[in-house]
């Protein structure tokens, strides 16, 4: 099997093709589970910047440190579905607009 395609602004649907056509012998949960955080932040800080808002004031309208913000954008953490929906207040959208990975 290949790698996961490098150009991580994908959207759900491309994973879920991806998913589809991936020989999950030899792919491991924790490396498709790492690719999904990756497009979670992607996506979040692209929401982000749609609203101008820095990470600061993202972390700021949230009630979040802004080093967790910088986390959960870069993929280094698989946030909690609490801190989601507190940020979705933050930028005041949905929570489900952050699953939404289609650009």
């Amino acid at each position: 099997m290949g790698s996961f395609p490098k150009d991580r602004n994908y959207g759900t649907r491309a994973i879920i093709f991806y998913i589809d056509c991936t020989d999950f012998s030899s792919v491991s949960k924790s490396e498709l589970d790492k690719k999904f955080i990756e497009a979670f932040g992607d996506n979040l800080r692209k929401v982000r910047h749609e609203r101008d808002m820095s990470m600061e004031d993202l972390a700021h309208a949230s009630e979040l440190e802004y080093s967790q913000i910088s986390r959960i954008e870069r993929g280094i953490i698989n946030t909690k579905i609490t801190t989601v929906n507190a940020i979705a207040k933050g930028l005041k959208i949905s929570p489900k607009q952050l699953f939404d990975f289609k650009k």
